[in-house]
């Protein structure tokens, strides 16, 4: 727990300080003294969130003040001592805490609190007393707290302003604090006292870990899920599930386990004369004292001789009763078991619940089969892996790096594992064939460095021969590397295949297996809905117009029943943008198609797409990957009613974008969710908050997302006022400003300037130098 531990000298005098040391470092525990008058309406208002405790003092200008906060239980004790406040903390283990006031002129002695003393107490304040430079005054104090088995906590540095000398500081007993002085400046003559009290909690019973590998395991296998619910949901609530998930999935990966303690605790008359070992060699140190010096090294080493003597006891105890169920036989064998090692190098056989070992083969199948029947019994989406309740078992290889894998992989390694028993093993089959693993097979790995990792030929070879025939039926998506797209489609049917992911995607893959002679031409045309082509090395700029028609045009064509496009890639410049506006408005027609992501060359070929070609479009994410604008055409320039999501990412000139864009944009009267990641160069003004409200809040009563990412190249002129972040973020309506922020880069004769909301939702913030500030 937190503690603030400061003398005011007039709480109504140093209001705004104490206001602002709360927010700052929000304390659980205030402890103000010397308060004076208290309004106590006021501190109600401010401190609403905490209990107030007040002791008046003998005096006007004294008094203590205890503020604890809500989530600490507390009951006030009756104490009639002035300056003096006496609070139980009901933690795990009842804690005192007494706040005091002690000037000079206190009407009350040290022994008048001995009776509110107890084992696990804590007493902090304004003493008035430096224990080591006042003489008989803390000689007094000293005695008394030897008496009540107190210990002091002072800090490093002097707490009093006026003078060199420490007189804020804590004493306790069976607590443990850690304290320090603030050098924040103050108005007080008196430093704040920072303290950390440390609270015990119960002996626990039981323990927990998550279980990260198979956690971070899970996570992998539902990426591409969580990637398309971005994509078509709101982020709000896509956000709000995918908390949950991970919630509920960090629960179900937790292992809990019987937690036993393994060091013994000390009894409590041997930590009694350790303590008083401690304060007596405390104050042999203060006075300097040779006898009481020589008497506090006689204690010490007895404290020592009998606290080992105590340690060898035990240990002969733990030695006697090592195989005897009890407290010594846990605390020997939780030290023991670090130097055992766990090495296992093949399945010899299994060990049942009811201690019984199987080896025969047959049997061993059969009892595999039942776990596993038992675990997929339950009607979940996503089942975890089968050990996240095993025990933690330390293997010899832990610090090698996992092999990627694909999940073929893991189906045909199930396969062979169990092929190799010469028994029955029609069980294992029906299991290897259940929905949950089949739906989607994923045939690739991207890795950081946006390789493609595909399983061998050899495994794949068999994998197509000996499990795709008997699960070709369960499967609905399949993700490719295009070069073993024949091997995988022609060995089965696929009545159920919908989807299909194509990576190292280029034209001849198109011309090769999209057309009417294809062997696969009744699946694409008849069943596939969603398309998506991740295009690798395939870009020629001549080639564009000819990509269009031949490549992009003819999937339109192609796919009778596609709902879903997408064609992207996986580095920079791996494929021609589409270039459509000096073609016929017959080219990339569809009256299906529902989702499109895509990239064009210019801002004309966007209003090509937008131009009544695609009749049931409802999402659009494109890139324009050039900034020259031509309007070649006239197009079709009705609003867009069903367009609900709008994705561009483009760099244009400013009168591109005032001009063309706005205008585009505004003619979305229906739009949900917008993402917007513009460049604009030679722009004049800069975009703030009222911009956005004027040309797009304005214009879009049905947005319910929008993320936006504007960079702007100004050149300095006398018409551009030096603007700061401050100024930019108060055009904002206060229930976003929270959402969004800015950065500047000001330059000899121009203006770098960035604006974007958050969370920051695009790939990548560019021209950011060495030199941009923050």
């Amino acid at each position: 727990m937190h503690v603030l531990c400061f003398n005011v000298r007039g709480l109504d005098l140093r209001w705004g300080e104490v206001c602002l040391l709360v927010k700052k470092y929000r304390f659980d525990i205030i402890v103000l003294g010397e308060v004076g008058h208290v309004d106590f309406s006021l501190l109600g208002a401010a401190f609403a969130n905490y209990r107030i405790f007040y002791q008046a003092g003998e005096n006007a200008h004294g008094g203590v003040l205890v503020l604890i906060h809500y989530d600490i239980p507390t009951t006030r004790i009756s104490c009639s001592l002035p300056n003096v406040c006496v609070i139980d903390l009901l933690l795990e283990q009842t804690i005192r805490l007494i706040a005091i006031y002690a000037p000079a002129s206190k009407s009350w002695e040290w022994m008048d609190l001995s009776s509110f003393i107890t084992n696990r107490c804590t007493i902090t304040g304004d003493f008035n007393i430096d224990i080591e430079k006042d003489g008989e005054k803390a000689e007094r104090l000293l005695e008394w707290m030897d008496s009540c088995c107190l210990g002091p906590f002072v800090p490093d540095s002097n707490t009093s302003l006026r003078s060199d000398r420490t007189i804020d500081y804590a004493l306790a007993a069976g607590v443990n604090i850690s304290i320090q002085t603030c050098e924040d400046d103050t108005c007080s003559d008196h430093k704040h006292l920072l303290m950390v009290l440390v609270r015990d909690t119960v002996l626990k019973l039981e323990g927990s870990r998550i279980i990260w590998s198979i956690f971070s395991l899970m996570l992998s296998y539902t990426f591409e899920y969580w990637g398309k619910e971005w994509i078509t949901e709101s982020y709000d609530i896509t956000y709000e599930r995918l908390i949950s998930f991970i919630v509920l999935l960090a629960a179900r990966c937790t292992q809990y386990f019987p937690l036993k303690r393994t060091r013994p605790s000390v009894p409590p008359e041997l930590m009694k004369l350790l303590r008083q070992s401690r304060s007596l060699s405390y104050k042999a140190k203060r006075k300097g004292d040779i006898i009481l010096r020589q008497e506090a090294r006689h204690l010490r080493n007895v404290a020592r001789y009998e606290l080992k003597r105590y340690q060898q006891s035990r240990l002969t105890q733990q030695l006697k009763e090592r195989h005897v169920p009890g407290e010594c036989s846990t605390v020997f064998w939780s030290k023991t078991k670090r130097h055992f090692r766990t090495t296992s190098s093949s399945l010899r056989g299994f060990l049942l619940p009811n201690g019984e070992i199987i080896k025969d083969p047959q049997a061993m199948v059969d009892t595999a089969a039942d776990y596993y029947e038992t675990l997929f019994k339950a009607p979940v989406v996503v089942r975890l892996h089968p050990y996240v309740d095993a025990p933690n078992v330390q293997c010899v290889n832990v610090s090698e790096p996992i092999p990627l894998v694909t999940y073929p992989e893991v189906l045909y390694v199930l396969y062979v594992l169990y092929s190799l028993f010469d028994v029955n093993n029609q069980r294992l089959n029906n299991i290897i064939e259940e929905n949950t693993f089949t739906n989607t097979l994923n045939f690739v790995l991207p890795t950081l460095t946006d390789d493609i990792l595909s399983i061998s030929d050899r495994m794949l070879d068999r994998f197509c021969m000996n499990i795709l025939p008997k699960i070709h039926h369960n499967v609905k998506s399949l993700i490719l590397n295009s070069l073993f797209m024949e091997r995988i489609l022609v060995v089965a049917d696929y009545p159920n295949l919908s989807e299909l992911k194509l990576f190292k995607f280029n034209g001849k893959i198109a011309s090769h297996y999209f057309t009417v002679k294809s062997p696969f031409r009744r699946i694409f045309q008849r069943q596939i809905t969603d398309l998506i082509l991740v295009f690798e090395n395939d870009y020629n700029e001549e080639l564009c117009e000819h990509y269009t028609t031949d490549v992009y045009g003819f999937i339109f064509e192609f796919f009778k029943n596609l709902k879903h496009l997408s064609i992207i890639e996986l580095c920079p410049n791996s494929f021609p943008p589409l270039l459509l506006h000096n073609l016929p408005s017959t080219t990339c027609y569809s009256s299906t198609l529902y989702k499109l992501c895509i990239n064009v060359m210019y801002y004309d070929d966007l209003l090509a797409l937008l131009d009544g070609r695609l009749k049931q479009l409802n999402t659009l994410n494109v890139t324009i990957t050039e900034q020259d604008y031509y309007l070649t055409h006239i197009y079709n320039m009705n609003n867009l009613p069903d367009l609900k999501c709008f994705y561009l990412q483009s760099g244009c000139f400013n009168g591109t974008y005032y001009g063309h864009v706005l205008s585009l944009l505004h003619r979305m009267s229906n739009i949900e969710a917008l993402n917007l990641h513009l460049t604009i160069d030679n722009q004049t003004t800069f975009i703030d908050g009222k911009h956005i409200y004027n040309e797009f809040i304005v214009h879009m009563s049905r947005l319910r997302t929008f993320n936006f990412y504007f960079y702007t190249f100004i050149l300095l002129n006398k018409s551009v006022n030096n603007l700061s972040k401050d100024d930019i973020l108060q055009t904002f309506p206060n229930i976003i400003y929270q959402q969004v922020d800015c950065m500047f880069d000001y330059r000899y004769n121009d203006i770098k300037y960035h604006l974007f909301s958050l969370p920051f939702m695009f790939d990548y913030l560019p021209f950011i130098d060495n030199v941009f500030p923050s």
